[in-house]
Order: C-alpha cells, then sequence, then structure tokens
C-alpha cells in the first residue's frame, strides 16, 4: 500500500482505484509476519516498510534535545514524521497539522485538520501546506 500511494521506496504510483486497495489489503498487516527459529518469515509477496525509523527517532532525538534547553513549546517534522509538545506560543494555540486524504487523481487535499499537544504521529500532508 505504501508503494501504492509512493510513500515507500518505489516512487511509482500506481494506485487508480478502490478495487486495487481491496486487492492489496489482502498482502497487508503485521498478523502476515512471524518468527520462526529466531528468522523472520513472510510471505514472498509482501514486505517490511521501514521507511519512518530514522525520521521518527530522528524527531524523537531533537525532542530530547529541546527538554535539555528548557523548550517546552515546540512542533519538530522530519518528512512527515512529528512531535509536538506545548502550544504554538506566536498564535496561544495548540499545534496544527493536517491528515491527508489520498485521491485516485494523483492528487493531495488535507481531510481533516487536528490539534495536537504533547503528541507524536506520522503525517502524510507536509507541514508547509497548513501554514
Amino acid at each position: 500500500m505504501v508503494n501504492a500511494w509512493s510513500f515507500g521506496a518505489d516512487k511509482n504510483k500506481f494506485l487508480t482505484d478502490s478495487t486495487t486497495i481491496d486487492s492489496l489489503m489482502q498482502f497487508v498487516g503485521l498478523n502476515r509476519v512471524g518468527l520462526i527459529d529466531n528468522k523472520i518469515k513472510k510471505p514472498k509477496e509482501s514486505y517490511l516498510e521501514f521507511n519512518a525509523i530514522a525520521k521518527g527517532y530522528g524527531v524523537d532525538v531533537i525532542a530530547e534535545f529541546l527538554k535539555t534547553k528548557a523548550i517546552y513549546n515546540y512542533l519538530v517534522e522530519i518528512g512527515g514524521e512529528v512531535r509536538v509538545k506545548g502550544q504554538n506560543v506566536e498564535k496561544k494555540l495548540p499545534w496544527r497539522v493536517g491528515i491527508d486524504e489520498p485521491r485516485f487523481d494523483g492528487t493531495q487535499s488535507v481531510l481533516k485538520v487536528i490539534d495536537l499537544k504533547d503528541e507524536a504521529m506520522q503525517l502524510l500532508v507536509p507541514i508547509e501546506s497548513l501554514r
């Protein structure tokens, strides 16, 4: 699914309709992966996507650094991985981030904007589009 939407390693978006989504969902899920004799086993047609681990770790490291500097109001975003603390001090409001609405024509739009405080999440819409 991540490759179908061009979020994974394969940047060739090919998803065109809900039928394609349904057919791909049979290959999705951690329940398809297991540990046997200390080896990871998975179906041949499935793969593990670790795309967000480094970005998420980077966000966490930066957040911990800010904490050591007594900074308690921040938004850290690296490639769609977001962690917020406190509030947007300039606006005196919670941090606002957008939830992507994937579209079959290849365009993107914000489905919903949510307020975050002291939370982390993975975004599918660039933060810049919400400013």
